[in-house]
């Protein structure tokens, strides 16, 4: 027997664990095992055994493979099933799917992984019919292919201009609630791995100097250079800004002036008393509906009998104080 066609006992005493296991056992499994992927290598499963469960032909064995399956094989065939089937649910949960993205063996990630590579015509086909939901799932998945995002952030694979204006900025939200933005670098020590990592952040950064100089795309970007980990290179800040200055044509600040009238009710400067008290009994005559038309000398005579109140007090305080 080859290598290639070897499977180990581990392997088999688990397939046939699964194989008669009821769903929710299966669920659960998988569920605790997308929790260690990436962490310890697992040998007890492969492709084979996911195939076997597959052929249940069970829709909630469908959704938990979709989700925390292992390998991209098994993930490729759900997401062609979901479109046979008119499934949006499965494909969401294959697009969620970070497991296959962390293990050690795998050789493609989302969404090279559910396409065959040697149909390179599918990838875009999809993208022209795209929903906003499967948008939202792809591009907050942080196992996404870096070179991919990076290809398809600087408008390099063709992709970008695939989508109308609405999609585009989903994409932007979308990866704003992706932590990959804001992540330094933590894989393997793998200089190409890594120069790819670095480079998400520069070319998001470089969009700055691409995208329309439109409110819509200026609060979308805003945000996602607010979470995005600062690493510009051959970036000059100013002229960016300058970019973004966007200044209103004249015919714009023209204003034909009007008589004016008070919209917003008064109100006093808070530093002058008797404008204070003016505007007491202004709201004290709208409450009565009575307009007295004499402010000031309300005012004065207020002001006068407050002076002989405080007169009166203090002449019987010094009455009570007088001793022979």
């Amino acid at each position: 027997m080859s290598d290639q066609n070897y499977r180990s006992t581990q392997i088999l005493i688990k397939e046939a664990e699964l194989v008669s296991s009821s769903n929710d056992y299966i669920s659960n499994y998988y569920l605790n095992l997308s929790k260690s992927v990436g962490k310890i290598e697992v040998v007890d499963l492969d492709s084979e055994t996911e195939d076997k469960l597959l052929l249940r032909n069970d829709a909630f064995i469908d959704i938990t493979l979709a989700q925390y399956c292992l390998f991209h094989e098994t993930a490729r065939k759900l997401f062609e099933k979901s479109f046979v089937d008119n499934n949006l649910t499965l494909r969401l949960a294959c697009l969620s799917n970070t497991s296959f993205g962390r293990t050690r063996w795998g050789v493609y990630e989302l969404p090279l992984a559910l396409f065959d590579q040697s149909n390179k015509e599918a990838l875009k086909a999809w993208f022209t019919t795209i929903s906003s939901k499967e948008i939202d799932a792809l591009f907050r998945n942080e196992t996404i292919d870096d070179s991919f995002l990076t290809d398809f952030i600087s408008f390099d694979n063709g992709l970008w201009n695939v989508l109308d204006e609405v999609k585009q900025l989903q994409v932007l939200h979308s990866i704003y609630y992706n932590s990959r933005v804001g992540k330094r670098y933590e894989g393997p020590m793998d200089g190409y791995a890594e120069y790819l990592h670095g480079k998400l952040f520069s070319v998001i950064w470089d969009l700055a100097k691409k995208l329309p100089v439109e409110k819509k795309w200026a609060s979308a970007l805003g945000n996602l250079l607010e979470k995005t980990y600062d690493s510009r290179y051959e970036f000059d800040s100013l002229d960016v800004a300058k970019r973004w200055n966007i200044v209103e044509p004249e015919e714009k600040k023209k204003v034909i002036a009007e008589p004016w009238e008070p919209i917003e009710p008064f109100s006093p400067p808070q530093t002058d008393m008797t404008q204070q008290i003016a505007y007491m009994i202004q709201l004290l005559e709208e409450q009565r509906d009575e307009k007295t038309g004499h402010v000031t000398e309300e005012i004065i005579l207020y002001l006068f009998l407050g002076i002989f109140v405080i007169f009166v007090v203090d002449t019987f305080v010094k009455t009570g104080r007088y001793s022979r």
